[in-house]
């Protein structure tokens, strides 16, 4: 009954590589899972670029300190943290995001197509979702545009983000090679929201997948830029088709 209301993501589809097992308690199961300190601080950086994004659409950019105000307040209404856990964790930000706001938020605005994107659609009959945190266009009339996934956390090279991984060699045979079940994790979400938005029949023309990290203590805001080609969407699906045949027979072992 669970896999009749089901919809593959780029999360799922990347707890299957890791474990399927981890897939099957989080992901298909549901199971309750305790929230880390880095999740709830990740979602507090993402809820004030969320309310900044709209802000931007709006026409009413919120400034540095509403900026960081989002962020306090997501800490203080909508976790249940210890006060020593809360205040930590709004310490961190209080050091990086006003940094983040002065490299990327203060200057020329960008043309904010859409915030916390939802998408659903089916590669051929497996439903697909997922939800991109920011899509902007390159010129108000143009179809051009950069997708952007913010990260919070240890800023990763290029070359840690592709797990060792070669452009075009996403399938399970090249991860097996790498050696490293979750290798290129972040890279592979680009490459699912490349197929999601094809798949959608979107408008948009994306000609850049950003990681762009929030950056934290002595690290500043740094943007990782990736082209997704042709050959990475179909490595991409020919993974997702792998993974859903076994989900299917309810085989949770691994590729």
């Amino acid at each position: 009954e669970r896999l009749e209301s089901f919809a593959l993501s780029v999360t799922a589809l990347n707890h299957f590589l890791k474990d399927p097992r981890t897939f099957l308690a989080m992901d298909l199961l549901e199971t309750p899972q305790t929230k880390r300190s880095f999740l709830v601080y990740g979602n507090a950086v993402h809820e004030a670029l969320r309310k900044w994004g709209h802000s931007v659409q709006q026409g009413t950019p919120l400034p540095c300190e509403g900026f960081l105000e989002a962020f306090r307040t997501y800490l203080r209404e909508r976790e249940i943290l210890t006060e020593r856990e809360r205040e930590r964790l709004q310490a961190l930000g209080e050091e990086a995001l006003p940094r983040y706001f002065a490299t990327r938020l203060s200057g020329a605005q960008p043309i904010v197509h859409k915030v916390e994107g939802t998408f659903r659609t089916h590669l051929r009959d497996i439903p697909l979702k997922g939800k991109i945190d920011r899509i902007d266009l390159l010129h108000p009339t143009s179809a051009r545009a950069r997708v952007i996934d913010f990260k919070t956390g240890q800023i990763k090279t290029e070359r840690e983000i592709r797990g060792g991984l070669p452009a075009g060699a996403l399938g399970p045979r090249s991860l097996g090679e790498v050696g490293l079940a979750e290798a290129g994790d972040y890279f592979r979400q680009l490459v699912f929201y490349s197929v999601l938005l094809e798949q959608s029949r979107s408008i948009l023309k994306p000609e850049a997948f950003v990681l762009d990290f929030v950056g934290e203590g002595s690290s500043a805001p740094t943007e990782r830029v990736f082209d997704v080609t042709a050959t990475d969407r179909r490595e991409m699906e020919k993974l997702i088709e792998a993974v859903w045949a076994k989900v299917l027979a309810l085989d949770f072992t691994p590729l």
